[in-house]
């Protein structure tokens, strides 16, 4: 019973509440507010040197008063309208690199932003400042190749002959892009008349003699990688002096670095049509010291009278830096490319087929004529694509268990009419006898002693498989000639008839005068 007068005594108050909550919001919505966006100035005045560089940071922040920021937009167009393409961004700063337009050195940059707020409404009026910024100077600096390394990878020479590498890199605060090209001129930048001019393209050129007479000459220019040179030549070059070459910067503006000079190069003037290359070194083994090779090979040609010839010595090094290495393979190949015949000799047959293979190229389709003389090792490879510009098809190694021999009573005989019969000077176990590919002819085989197996121990027998050790190849299709051995020719001159050799090669082969 006390329960029901409970229920019967909250009733009307239930019936009170329901009735107190039945009221409504009255008025009119209020629509959405845009968000307001601010930068850290509105003017900024500076003019002359004074102006910014081209590199500005710019800070900017937006409010909403009934929501919030998601995010803004930024428009560097002058006067922005209804065509103009904002850039979405959630950042409120960041850096901006200002180009100066083509052909003005001052710009005044007008930067605007606006905020949007959570429902997607833009600031109807953006903030916007002007940034009054001044173009920055160009740079240039050479570009070398490092000191020390190997051969193989080129050098800057202190000596060449006319035919001279440079690369150089240019930078910009402004950005690359703004980058128009670069100004080079040979030993005086007051000459104004031989200032060339090549495009940003270009950061590297090759710079050939056009001709080999007079004082100086007017350079072929291969710019980049370009096979085909440019139709203009630069002026400037000497002969028989050091040259140096200034490069500088130009940007879309016209402003310019300051000239920077290359490493000096002192030129040479090929003398004749002959090149002797002495790939040896320092050693103080007479038979591998460069000096006492070149002074042998002067002997040698004064008597079969070829006294006027060029030499180089090609990895030659003074300090860490090679004196008379190109920079490169191609722009080595347009300093053999110079000459019509080419002896090349050297103690290391694997680093010099190398870098024969790598420059001796267009120096052969032009119809050259070659003769290398090189000491094949042990090490060197039986097979390998660097023998594919030559006549050598393979070497030969001794059979498992045996060594090939060659002493001071060995004989090479020759297999062609006309050449004289040589003696070896020493005593090698490196002998490594040439399989030619077809139609090479062979010119000299060795006799070639076999230790190992049953004879251990002099008298060793004579080898009777392959003794070939130099031959000929005549290419019909463009005239060149090509004759290797893998055995030093100083060496095979213990009959004292080297001289008779040589003759035979380079002047009834070769055609030298």
């Amino acid at each position: 019973m006390r329960n029901r007068i409970l229920f019967l005594c909250l009733w009307p108050l239930l019936a009170l509440t329901q009735q107190s909550c039945d009221t409504r919001i009255k008025g009119e919505l209020i629509p959405n507010q845009a968000p307001k966006t601010q930068t850290v100035v509105d003017t900024i005045i500076r003019s002359g040197d004074d102006r910014f560089t081209s590199t500005v940071v710019l800070n900017w922040w937006g409010s909403d008063p009934d929501g919030y920021v998601v995010g803004y937009e930024f428009t560097f167009d002058d006067n922005p309208g209804p065509a103009t393409v904002w850039i979405a961004t959630d950042k409120t700063d960041s850096t901006f690199l200002l180009t100066v337009p083509s052909g003005q050195d001052t710009f005044d940059f007008r930067f605007t932003v606006r905020a949007i707020d959570n429902e997607g409404l833009r600031d109807p009026n953006p903030a916007s400042v002007r940034y009054p910024v001044k173009n920055s100077r160009p740079d240039v600096n050479f570009v070398y190749a490092p000191a020390g390394g190997n051969p193989l990878a080129g050098g800057f020479p202190l000596i060449s002959y006319p035919v001279l590498h440079y690369e150089w890199l240019g930078t910009d605060p402004d950005g690359l892009q703004t980058l128009e090209g670069y100004e080079l001129v040979f030993n005086d930048t007051l000459n104004a008349a031989n200032i060339y001019s090549l495009s940003a393209t270009f950061t590297e050129m090759i710079l050939k003699a056009e001709n080999l007479t007079g004082t100086g000459s007017p350079c072929i220019v291969y710019p980049g990688q370009n096979e085909n040179p440019l139709t203009t030549r630069m002026q400037g070059l000497v002969f028989e002096d050091s040259n140096y070459v200034y490069v500088r910067s130009v940007d879309q503006s016209g402003a310019r670095s300051d000239w920077k000079q290359s490493r000096p190069t002192y030129v040479k003037r090929p003398s004749s049509s002959f090149l002797l290359i002495n790939a040896y070194g320092t050693d103080p083994n007479p038979d591998l010291n460069a000096i006492t090779i070149a002074a042998l090979y002067q002997t040698e040609l004064n008597n079969i009278g070829i006294n006027t010839y060029d030499q180089v010595r090609i990895f030659q090094r003074q300090g860490s830096q090679f004196v008379n290495l190109s920079a490169n393979n191609r722009t080595q190949s347009l300093v053999f490319d110079l000459f019509d015949q080419i002896l090349w000799v050297g103690p290391d047959f694997d680093i010099s087929i190398v870098f024969a293979q790598n420059t001796l190229g267009r120096f052969l389709n032009g119809g050259g004529k070659v003769m290398l003389s090189l000491a094949s090792s042990l090490g060197s490879p039986v097979v390998s694509n660097f023998y594919e510009f030559s006549p050598i098809d393979s070497l030969q190694s001794a059979p498992a268990g045996f060594e090939f021999l060659l002493g001071d009573t060995s004989t090479v005989n020759p297999v062609t009419a006309g050449y004289p019969t040589l003696k070896y000077r020493g005593f090698t176990s490196s002998v490594r006898p040439i399989k030619f590919v077809t139609g090479v002819q062979p010119l000299y085989r060795a006799n070639i002693l076999r230790r190992g197996g049953t004879s251990p121990f002099p008298p060793f027998p004579l080898y009777n498989g392959n003794n070939v050790i130099m031959g000929i190849s005549n290419n019909t299709s463009n005239n060149s000639k090509f004759v290797i051995t893998t055995l030093e020719l100083h060496r095979l001159n213990n009959n004292n008839n080297l001289g008779a050799l040589l003759d035979r090669v380079l002047k009834t082969e070769f055609g030298i005068q």
